[in-house]
């Protein structure tokens, strides 16, 4: 039994591991699931076919009610994007410690023997860290440009309990597609921050190796 547990368990760990070494990856399959419920309200206009259980807790409410539902989907993504500007200027910030380290790691290698192998886990390294930070950055311009759109009420539906649920339901599932990538830039960035750290340890040590010898 203990043996059996232990093996479904490394499915799940191996997922996990895959979900923070690509999270863009994992936010582009879920958004893709998220968009189809999404298109598929758009061109049917049925909101409880694919996104019923997004719409569950809106059964029974009056239009003023859903009307604040529906000001508070168009909340959250201000929100959203807010935070997605505070990422984009982390990211810049994170970019210049790349270039800094880069500069501080070829002065060094130029002072050691070691050139060719330092020289390569140091590149392979800052690739690396700077591909994180340029695909976290592609993340958030996406909440800007291809997830830019807001589900408007319209006012002059005939239904309009029907018209503010497929608003929410809409509007909530986007503000789902740009938290996804909201959040695997925020994993990019940590990626690329923690390899910048171990960039910094290589940069020391490279540093120490020839007084150790």
């Amino acid at each position: 039994m203990l043996f059996l547990e232990g093996a479904s368990m490394v499915p799940a760990i191996l997922s996990r591991l895959f979900e923070l070494i690509a999270p863009t990856t994992m936010a582009k399959q879920s958004n893709n699931l998220v968009a189809r419920k999404i298109n598929y309200i758009e061109t049917h206009g049925d909101i409880y076919q694919r996104a019923k259980r997004d719409i569950e807790d809106l059964d029974g409410l009056t239009p003023d009610a859903l009307k604040a539902i529906y000001e508070r989907t168009l909340e959250q993504k201000d929100k959203i994007e807010d935070k997605a500007k505070t990422l984009t200027a982390a990211s810049t910030i994170a970019t210049t410690i790349t270039v800094t380290l880069i500069t501080a790691s070829g002065e060094i290698s130029t002072e050691t023997d070691y050139v060719g192998f330092f020289d390569l886990v140091f590149c392979a390294l800052c690739f690396l860290a700077a591909s994180y930070m340029v695909i976290a950055s592609i993340n958030t311009i996406r909440i800007y440009t291809s997830l830019i759109k807001t589900y408007t009420f319209d006012y002059s539906a005939i239904n309009e309990i029907i018209e503010y649920k497929k608003s929410i339901a809409c509007n909530r599932l986007t503000n789902i597609m740009r938290t996804n990538f909201l959040g695997s830039s925020f994993q990019c960035l940590k990626n690329s921050l923690w390899l910048l750290l171990l960039l910094a340890c290589a940069t020391k040590f490279v540093a120490l190796f020839p007084l150790l010898n």
